[in-house]
Parts: structure tokens; C-alpha cells; sequence
């Protein structure tokens, strides 16, 4: 039986070539606790600074920008904000020019210490059990090594590796509508 999976996507990963197939970005946007969110939009808008000719590069992103910030004090995360809590906060009508992210960030963040990847599954089962995009990847004493989203492994990893672990349950309909095939659609 053939797999396009690659083999070492599913193994103990020994080698920094393991995590750069997993997309983790080892130049996240770090932000302090007291920016103004209308610079952490512009921020996270703003094009990177490194220019990357090779697209396997780890941090190659197409146009640069971000759709997260990590909220650091102290080379420490204290939170995250994403673009999905931009959209909320603009529904919600929040001034950007004077609220800081230490206002409205997201303090209880999932994270994943580096040598808890066991294979590629692990990342993708937290972003999936969370329902979250974006997984900031830890060492042993909380420092920051990087994020692995949601929209990257998806990128980088064949889709029969996504649904391989997927459970009916996660995609089946429990409403279920039934109907004759003389029933009308509209009365």
C-alpha cells in the first residue's frame, strides 16, 4: 500500500529538517504588551524585512505579512492577537488608536514545547482540539522558538495526511432531513 505521506512527516523527528517541513515560523512578530493595536495591525501588514529567494525557505511567506502577534515582556509570550480578533474587535467597535493589545489579547495561549513534537500529528491534533490557527512552539524554559499555523501545515502537508486522523465524527452531519422524492422543496 503506497502513501503520499512523506515517512518522516509521521516519525520522531531527528533533524531541523523535520521542523522546516512542518512551516514553523522561526521569525514570529513580537509585540510588547503597550502597542497600540493600530501599529500592531500595521505590524502585521507591514512587509518582512528578510527577503527570501528560496520558497522552501522555513519563513518564506508570500507577501510578509502575518496574521498573529505574539504579546512578549521579557522574551516571555503573555498572550496572542490574531487577525480573526481584528474582525471581533472592529464589530465590537473598539477605538485602535487608543486601546493597547495588553487590553485585548488573549492570555490563556495554547503552546507547544519543541521536543513534545513527536511527528507532524501533534501540532496539527492541538490547533484541531483547540479550534485555534496559530501555535506557538516553546522551548524547555518558555522561551519563544517559534509559531506553526493552522494555514501552513496545510500547505505542507498532502491532504490524505490531514484527513488520515480526522474522526467521522469531526465531519459528519448529525441533523439529518429526510424527504420523499415527491416532497416539495418550497410550500
Amino acid at each position: 500500500m503506497s502513501s503520499d505521506i512523506p515517512s518522516n512527516l509521521g516519525q520522531q523527528p531527528n533533524s531541523a529538517l523535520f521542523t522546516k517541513q512542518l512551516g514553523i515560523d522561526r521569525q514570529p512578530l513580537m509585540i510588547a504588551p503597550e502597542t497600540l493595536l493600530q501599529e500592531v495591525i500595521a505590524q502585521m501588514n507591514r512587509a518582512s524585512d528578510t527577503c527570501t529567494v528560496d520558497p522552501d525557505e522555513e519563513n518564506a511567506q508570500p507577501d510578509g505579512r502575518r496574521s498573529y502577534a505574539l504579546v512578549t515582556y521579557q522574551q516571555k509570550l503573555m498572550g496572542i492577537v490574531t487577525e480573526r480578533d481584528m474582525v471581533k474587535l472592529t464589530a465590537e467597535g473598539i477605538c485602535f488608536t487608543t486601546t493597547s493589545v495588553e487590553q485585548v489579547m488573549t492570555s490563556n495561549v495554547i503552546t507547544l514545547k519543541e521536543s513534545d513534537i513527536k511527528d507532524a500529528f501533534t501540532p496539527l491534533n492541538l490547533l484541531r482540539r483547540y479550534r485555534i490557527r496559530h501555535l506557538p512552539v516553546v522551548d524547555g524554559q518558555n522561551n519563544i522558538c517559534g509559531v506553526i499555523t493552522s494555514a501552513r501545515l496545510r500547505e505542507r502537508l498532502p491532504a490524505s495526511a490531514l484527513l488520515k486522523r480526522r474522526q467521522v465524527q469531526e465531519v459528519m452531519a448529525t441533523h439529518i432531513i429526510t424527504a420523499t422524492p415527491t416532497t416539495p422543496v418550497i410550500d
